[in-house]
């Protein structure tokens, strides 16, 4: 069964810029502010990086909360200033998740230009760079 990208119309992006179509790969890491999910920014941003990669993290947490992460002067607050960086309003997320039966996170989801989801897991797994780098 494939599995298509959620709609992003769902989410609203509180700084960064829109979804270009033109990307060979899009990453969506959802993202929650915890220990585990802010050790893992340093290896998102490793992927936004990448050429044709569009990175969005996607909080579960409030607009307000997520704003005052951003702008946070620490190394957290100025990764997450290099990251599109949305919230989830209408638990869009949350659904999308538990459809796919892949709650833990940090997850990172990479989906191919025809929008159908190639790979997901954690962004530490050695796997992800890879696919990034080479194609889904």
């Amino acid at each position: 069964m494939q599995v298509l990208l959620p709609d992003i119309s769902k989410f609203k992006i509180i700084n960064g810029q829109q979804f270009q179509n033109q990307k060979r790969v899009c990453i969506f890491a959802f993202y929650s502010p915890i220990p585990g999910c802010f050790s893992s920014l340093e290896r998102v941003l490793a992927l936004h990086q990448t050429n044709n990669v569009y990175t969005l993290l996607i909080s579960l947490d409030t607009e307000q909360k997520m704003k005052s992460y951003i702008n946070e002067d620490s190394p957290r607050g100025s990764i997450l200033k290099q990251i599109n960086v949305a919230i989830d309003e209408n638990n869009t997320m949350a659904s999308f998740m538990s459809y796919n039966k892949f709650d833990a996170l940090p997850a990172v989801y990479l989906f191919d230009e025809q929008k159908v989801m190639q790979w997901r897991g954690n962004p530490n797994d050695s796997a992800l760079k890879s696919r990034v780098e080479y194609g889904v």
